[in-house]
């Protein structure tokens, strides 16, 4: 996998502010990429 640019939009000012976001965003885009996937497994 290639990430090429990262753009980040946020109202934090500060280095742990950004980084805090960035992985809460991360978590619940995991989650929803996640929830779409289909393995054959039976629930």
């Amino acid at each position: 996998m290639k990430i090429d640019n990262i753009t980040i939009q946020t109202q934090a000012s500060d280095s742990a502010g950004i980084a805090r976001e960035v992985g809460v965003e991360l978590k619940n885009q995991i989650r929803m990429a996640m929830s779409n996937f289909d393995d054959g497994v039976s629930a």
